[in-house]
């Protein structure tokens, strides 16, 4: 089911040791990995770093429960990521609309953690895995009304606003904010970041509220 075309699948066969973690402080050693989490002998990180094919506890042939997304947090330790909205939301979806949780049989925001926005295998995205080709799109997924309180989607069809659906492909986490080369344009990660982004308050000029924290 995965075809041959891995680029839209979480990467395999990779060195995974303290060297690649040192170069990027959100990954975890590998040396304090949990033991249900096993490299190759070789020390890359294999399909059996999550599955065991021989053992079906947690679906998926899954090493460990990701509620809460627990598996995906023992190795990718995102900077704000524990007091986040999305790690602590117990929003529910209402049924209203497409389910937003299609692929996983958790119930809340939180539950669901990295996978209300990635998708670790075939994900219609395969820059950073997300849940939907258009990276509007995966914010609307909840942000309709439907689970997130405020429904975003209706506020972008107003006559006025920033029309992130006008754009797509152009922000990137790395993207040149001199605006050398980059076209001027708004995106919701622009101003967002969905793995720091709280429900705090705006604590007044010149800090900004949770939900533009990052």
């Amino acid at each position: 089911r995965l075809g041959t075309d891995l680029s839209d699948d979480h990467p395999v066969s990779f060195q995974y040791g303290g060297n690649l973690a040192g170069r990027k402080p959100e990954l975890t050693d590998p040396s304090i990995l949990p033991l249900e989490i096993r490299l190759a002998e070789d020390g890359q990180l294999q399909c059996t770093a999550c599955h065991d094919p021989h053992d079906d506890t947690f679906g998926k042939f899954l090493v460990m429960s990701n509620q809460f997304s627990n598996l995906c947090t023992a190795c990718h330790q995102k900077d704000g990521w524990s007091s986040s909205s999305h790690a602590l939301s117990n929003a529910r979806w209402n049924g209203q609309g497409n389910n937003p949780w299609p692929n996983t049989d958790f119930q809340t925001v939180a539950e669901n953690g990295c996978e209300n926005c990635h998708q670790p295998h075939t994900a219609p995205q395969p820059v950073r895995l997300l849940r939907h080709v258009f990276e509007e799109d995966t914010c609307l997924a909840c942000h309709n009304g439907n689970v997130a309180a405020a429904d975003i989607e209706s506020e972008l069809s107003k006559q006025y606003g920033h029309f992130v659906q006008d754009f797509t492909g152009i922000h990137d986490a790395a993207e040149d904010f001199s605006w050398t080369g980059v076209p001027p344009h708004v995106e919701c990660e622009d101003c967002h970041n969905p793995h720091v982004a709280n429900g705090n308050s705006s604590p007044g000029v010149p800090r900004v509220s949770g939900a533009n924290s990052g």
